[in-house]
């Protein structure tokens, strides 16, 4: 449970009131964010993919049951209606089909090299969408709360009926995980001599993977939740080392599925339900107090000039990505980059930028500007597609290049006082040089400009913005400020 928490932590709170290292960490430890960022190199992801399959070969499904967040949501759910109403699950035949689909969709995902679409099946990414969804309700396009809901309805009502169903069927990374699980050393089996086949181990087994009638339990299956050895009247079941043989043949086949499982974790369900919509309280109303700069559809009519649409211009990536075209590899939409950044910049997709960056995060100009030598997002990211930057490495790093639309600038009306896109420029790349009818008008200096959307941000024309970012493809080096 207290992983659980630390998970909507991540996602619901304000950087200040978490520890930077631990909330890395966290982060860090899921499986397939870990396998993005090792095939890009990352030698410390490495080692915790081999630590974590190794755990997997000695022990179980370790991983299911005490790092996976959206496994563990599950258990919070099963046991909530357990305490509603007594609940009995029959023992269930593996749904190898199923699974073996489910797999081979996680291997297409990855070979397609699409991030988003990987995002799709993962399920640190799926709970992420779920926890951002409760905690920014605000600032979530309901494209992206709809599918929050979704997931959340389809895991929950999975879990309500079924307990760890999804885990056992649904889910790429439970497939891969029953695989190696499978003749683990360490299994949960059932002792032929004390047993007395009173089926009290059965009947509480989330997993479904308990054959009392065989005398076995499925190891590719078990989430090592250990109720069954808790609920045993006679000490007829345990966890211990387990050869690759039948315990006896009258209770199974030579090639017999006696099984194994470490875990623990009681869970304390309510509370996860509380201070999800708690947080999620907080952060509508803290959306609600920022100032908007959305502009309205009115033009201003002192202007000289028709205002004019700016051409199209998609949001920038994040510095720390590179390019766009590795950024839509790697990022999975966890959103928690969304919930992480100071300035509320960052914003998931729906916006016009094609299917391939379906629900990943882009920078909305509209709604802040990346900070100048910030790098959260940077140094959160779990799979790598944005990278830490050293601070004077983010100031330097060039995601786009302002323009100047001279038709919208408020300065070229009448009486009009403004400036503030050079005020707020913190390289110094936008000034008030250029002359236009014996007026002074912003000049850009585009060998300066980071893209930071600052000067975009601020601009009070409308219903056009007089400046914009256009943004780079494949991000740049900035000069540094001038004077």
């Amino acid at each position: 449970m207290g992983v659980l928490v630390a998970f909507i932590a991540l996602f619901a709170l304000p950087d200040h009131l978490l520890p930077p290292h631990g909330a890395r960490l966290l982060a860090a430890s899921q499986l397939v964010p870990s396998v993005l960022a090792a095939l890009d190199g990352n030698a410390g992801r490495v080692l915790l993919l081999v630590v974590l399959l190794l755990a997997t070969a000695l022990l179980g499904r370790v991983y299911c049951s005490v790092l996976c967040p959206l496994g563990i949501l599950q258990d919070v759910v099963w046991r909530l209606r357990r305490r509603w109403a007594p609940v009995r699950l029959p023992n269930a035949r593996a749904a190898s089909r199923t699974r073996w689909i489910s797999l081979g969709l996680g291997v297409a995902a990855f070979a397609s090299g699409v991030g988003w679409a990987i995002g799709l099946i993962d399920p640190y990414s799926i709970f992420g969408r779920i926890a951002s969804g409760l905690a920014h309700p605000a600032t979530m396009p309901w494209p992206l709360l709809a599918i929050a809901a979704a997931s959340l309805l389809l895991v929950g009502l999975l879990a309500w009926h079924r307990g760890r169903l999804y885990c056992n069927t649904l889910c790429p990374v439970g497939a891969l995980l029953g695989l190696l699980s499978r003749r683990a050393l360490f299994r949960i089996r059932i002792d032929p001599a004390h047993c007395v086949a009173c089926s009290q181990c059965a009947r509480v087994c989330r997993a479904q993977c308990i054959d009392i009638g065989k005398g076995t339990v499925d190891a590719s299956r078990c989430t090592l939740c250990f109720d069954c050895l808790e609920v045993c009247p006679k000490a007829g079941i345990e966890w211990s080392p387990v050869a690759d043989r039948p315990l006896d043949p009258s209770l199974s086949r030579p090639d017999a599925d006696d099984l194994p499982s470490p875990a623990r974790r009681r869970l304390l369900g309510g509370l996860l339900a509380c201070s999800a919509l708690g947080f999620g309280s907080a952060a509508a109303r803290a959306d609600r107090e920022r100032p908007s700069r959305r502009t309205n559809t009115r033009a201003r009519p002192h202007q000289r000039h028709e205002p004019r649409p700016l051409p199209p211009h998609p949001p920038p990536v994040a510095p720390g990505a590179r390019s766009l075209a590795r950024f839509r590899e790697r990022c999975t939409a966890c959103q928690l980059c969304v919930g992480r950044c100071p300035t509320g910049v960052l914003r998931p997709g729906f916006r016009n930028d094609g299917p391939g960056s379906f629900l990943q995060p882009g920078l909305d100009f509209d709604s802040g500007h990346c900070a100048y030598g910030c790098n959260q997002c940077g140094s959160i990211c779990p799979t790598g597609a944005l990278e830490p930057l050293e601070p004077e490495v983010k100031k330097r790093t060039a995601i786009g290049v302002a323009r100047f639309e001279r038709h919208n600038c408020i300065l070229l009306g009448d009486e009009e006082e403004c400036g503030k896109c050079a005020d707020r420029c913190p390289t110094g790349a936008v000034q008030l040089t250029g002359r236009h009818r014996g007026r002074d008008v912003p000049e850009i200096d585009p060998e300066t400009c980071i893209g930071c959307g600052a000067c975009e941000h601020v601009c009070p024309a409308e219903p056009h913005k007089a400046i914009y970012v256009e943004r780079f493809v494949v991000h740049g080096q900035a000069e540094p400020p001038r004077g």
